[in-house]
């Protein structure tokens, strides 16, 4: 014998799971308290950038700002506005979540369609190579996209750079782009380079406080050609004096004709060569 139970709701017709679950929601008030927050942060995110008066990139003297009217969240170190640039970020996020996901949806809609469809042992492989998949670390896929992507990176970045394709240095076939930890290509590589530039963020940033040592601008000096040049970014706007002065002094150990460049604000270049006349 086999019960079967249904739910009759109030005009006597039977209520279907998912229209319970939406009379439950709409009862909820903390539920649609949560929705309605969450709505109202996307709408934030997909129309607060096209109306704030700042650009996200827009330098300005106004340098770590506090919260303010004009500036509700304040500034970061280069005096851009934080609000702006937090939300045109989570519309970065929002992409990222939307393509990963869609991206998933679509392999994994097919894959499974073809190991339901066909079974057997089409089906048990097909299990298989997803349980492989599943046991690889996430940084495998990574290098083998970032491999497989490095051709339509290198039109992308022309493009977004405005360069005429013939004139793009990135289309040079002598030119290779390498997206990865530069650190240690400099230390794995046995090429020498004509010019090694480096931005690392400041060194207040975890891992980041090597990049700022005597041992790391010896190695770029060694991965130098004989009259090649480094240019090295230096945020004083994030250092003591104390450090900055350490710095320096470590580049200066390693380039004896190292010279201070100073750009936009509180940035500075620091320059030295390998025996260049």
């Amino acid at each position: 014998m086999t019960a079967t139970a249904l739910t009759i709701d109030d005009s006597g017709e039977s209520a279907s799971p998912g229209r319970l679950a939406w009379r439950r929601f709409r009862t909820h008030r903390v539920a649609l308290a949560s929705a309605c927050a969450l709505l109202g942060l996307l709408l934030l995110v997909l129309v607060g950038p096209a109306v704030s008066a700042h650009d996200p990139d827009a330098l300005s003297d106004s340098q770590f700002a506090a919260p303010s009217g004009k500036h509700w969240f304040g500034t970061d170190d280069h005096g851009r506005d934080l609000l702006t640039r937090v939300l045109h970020g989570a519309r970065v996020s929002l992409l990222v979540g939307i393509v990963g996901a869609g991206v998933s949806l679509v392999i994994g809609v097919l894959w499974g369609a073809v190991a339901g469809y066909v079974g057997g042992r089409v089906d048990e492989v097909l299990m298989r190579i997803v349980d492989i998949l599943y046991s690889l670390p996430s940084i495998v896929f990574v290098i083998v996209l970032i491999t497989t992507l490095e051709v339509l990176f290198k039109n992308w970045l022309a493009a977004r750079l405005s360069l005429d394709p013939k004139e793009s240095p990135l289309h040079d076939p002598r030119v290779r782009v390498h997206i990865e930890d530069g650190r240690y290509f400099l230390q794995t590589t046995d090429r020498t380079f004509d010019l090694i530039t480096g931005e690392p963020p400041p060194p207040q940033v975890a891992t980041v406080v090597n990049l700022y040592t005597r041992e790391y601008f010896q190695r770029m000096y060694d991965r130098l050609n004989e009259g090649g040049f480094v240019t090295y970014w230096l945020p004083l706007h994030s250092l003591s004096d104390a450090s900055a002065k350490a710095i320096i002094k470590a580049f200066q150990d390693v380039f004896p004709d190292a010279s201070l460049w100073h750009g936009r604000l509180e940035d500075v270049m620091l320059v030295g060569t390998r025996n260049a006349p």
